[in-house]
């Protein structure tokens, strides 16, 4: 209660005092950033900063991820930002490709709430604030606040200051006041996760740490910002966080240190972040406004012998379709055109039917509605050994046949001593491979096998280009199959296999090269695996 008439005092006073927002150490990060290889964040922070020539070029492509819809949500914001139109800008239209992961009522991933965030703030930064896309990722994004007032990462995931700050930015966005409970509720999650030092942790419950880091700080002041106060007035032990970020400032260059102390895992990858914070900013950092078609003008006919007009038209040669809407018009179900070849061509009738199916009731899908924790490593494994699998049909059976009533709660013999979480984890892993939930017996197998660190006998040849892709970047070499450590880091990417015994400073120090690697916190199933590929393969870094 003394919180929030704390907040409340502050809305109130929110439009007297202002901060200055040309925060100290901000001309020295735009001069880091400047020496950086730019991405969509760079872009981001030095527009935030006044910077007119941000550069663009880097934005004409994506390169998916993991997380697509984070990825082009981001080159989004960025491109709004610049007064670029992300429709257009490289010959994509990049709105279409984020839209295109609109699905069951929330974008990219059903057990993902981060892609929900971002996918709201890119569409607030082009005016689309009303479309169904939008509405939908905030109404799924209120649905799963947690009893804390904060949003985790993924849906049922422990609150984080990181995604609460994003969240709150979002739904302001999406129309709701500072004033609203649900935004007072976050705020108030985020004071109860602020250190002595006046900075943020990621996760003040986290085992592997909670100091205070320049990112968690900058997330945080930006959302302050958002909420119409002032980050020097949130003050714990005589102590704020604007405060804190800026002490991490490196004076040599004018990066930002993620954490203080020495590590071989510390790195500056948070500046931009810290940068828009520094310029009193939030996001979206800009807005930039469609648009509108101009009406393409009926063809000329085309003169034809005798006199008279005859239009031939130029039927389309590829046409690639959006996902299905949601809605059914008269007993149909309708899909736009994404893109077609040639430019201006005309759909064939065939092309045409294409587009629209008979309304159907869906088939039910009980497994994909499964609410998937997050990754949580800590969790003791007990020691797998092959003696375990000798049941591995008996013990799928047992799921199938509804004999254990739910994978994730109760587990089965050779699983148990896994935890709740740790088996979450595995299907996770197992979606993340296969792009679906196990149904089937033979399906059921595998997630076993997966389990108790026996490679599966369904093979995923792109799951492993993709994961021989990902050793590339951590270990700045192509993978020897005849190494044999380097074969156990593919399948440890791959297939997301659990370690028959746990190794926790392993884990930890996976999780440095991880961020020292990607420049961001782990977060999807692939990066999970990838940590305890590091971590389990035996390979020298």
């Amino acid at each position: 209660m003394k919180t929030k008439i704390f907040l409340a005092v502050f809305f109130a006073l929110a439009a007297i005092s202002l901060p200055n927002y040309a925060s100290a150490g901000l001309p020295e990060a735009v001069v880091y950033l400047k020496s950086q290889a730019p991405d969509a964040w760079i872009t981001q922070a030095l527009i935030a900063a006044g910077e007119t020539d941000a550069p663009t070029d880097h934005l004409t492509s994506v390169v998916e991820s993991s997380s697509p819809t984070t990825d082009y949500a981001k080159v989004i914001l960025a491109l709004a930002a610049a007064g670029k139109n992300p429709t257009t800008f490289g010959d994509i239209d990049y709105v279409a490709k984020l839209e295109k992961y609109f699905e069951n009522g929330q974008m990219g991933d059903a057990n993902l709430l981060n892609d929900d965030i971002w996918s709201i703030l890119a569409l607030a930064s082009i005016k689309k604030i009303g479309s169904v896309e939008a509405t939908a990722a905030k109404n799924f994004l209120l649905s799963h606040q947690n009893e804390n007032g904060g949003w985790g990462y993924a849906v049922g995931g422990a609150s984080d200051t990181n995604d609460t700050a994003a969240a709150i930015m979002a739904l302001i966005e999406m129309g709701l006041e500072p004033s609203d409970t649900v935004i007072i509720s976050a705020l108030d999650y985020l004071q109860s996760a602020q250190n002595d030092d006046g900075g943020f942790t990621y996760d003040p419950n986290s085992i592997f740490g909670t100091d205070s880091d320049s990112g968690s700080d900058a997330w945080v002041i930006s959302s302050i910002y958002k909420v119409g106060q002032d980050p020097t007035s949130w003050i714990k032990n005589g102590n704020n966080p604007l405060a804190h970020m800026q002490s991490l400032q490196d004076n040599s260059d004018g990066g930002f240190w993620w954490i203080t102390g020495e590590s071989e895992y510390n790195t500056k990858a948070m500046t931009a972040f810290v940068a828009i914070a520094l310029a009193g900013k939030s996001f979206p950092v800009g807005y930039f406004d469609i648009p509108q078609p101009t009406p393409t003008p009926e063809p000329t006919p085309a003169p034809a012998s005798g006199g008279s007009g005859i239009f031939i038209p130029t039927y389309c040669q590829n046409v690639e379709y959006n996902i299905w809407q949601n809605t059914c018009a008269d007993g149909w179900q309708y899909r736009n055109v994404l893109t077609i070849t040639p430019v201006n061509c005309t759909l064939t009738v065939e092309q045409e039917n294409q587009r629209k199916r008979a309304c159907v009731a869906p088939e039910p899908e009980a497994d994909e509605n499964i609410e998937l924790e997050p990754e949580v490593l800590g969790i003791k494994i007990a020691s797998s050994s092959s003696e375990q699998l000798v049941g591995v049909a008996a013990e799928a059976n047992e799921i199938i046949s509804g004999q254990v009533s739910d994978f994730v709660t109760v587990g089965t013999d050779s699983t148990i001593t896994l935890g709740a979480g740790e088996r979450a984890g595995v299907l996770n892993s197992y979606k993340s491979t296969f792009g679906k939930l196990p149904k089937t017996q033979t399906e059921w197998e595998e997630v076993i096998r997966i389990s108790n660190n026996q490679i599966p006998l369904t093979a995923n040849p792109a799951a492993e280009r993709k994961a021989k892709t990902e050793f590339k970047k951590v270990y700045g070499r192509e993978a020897d199959m005849g190494n044999l450590n380097d074969q156990a880091a593919i399948n440890l990417m791959t297939y997301g296999l659990r370690p028959d015994k746990r190794d926790l400073d392993s884990e930890r120090a996976g999780i440095g090269v991880f961020v020292k690697v990607y420049k961001y916190l782990p977060t999807s199933a692939l990066d999970w695996d990838i940590i305890r590929a590091i971590a389990y393969s035996g390979i020298d870094r």
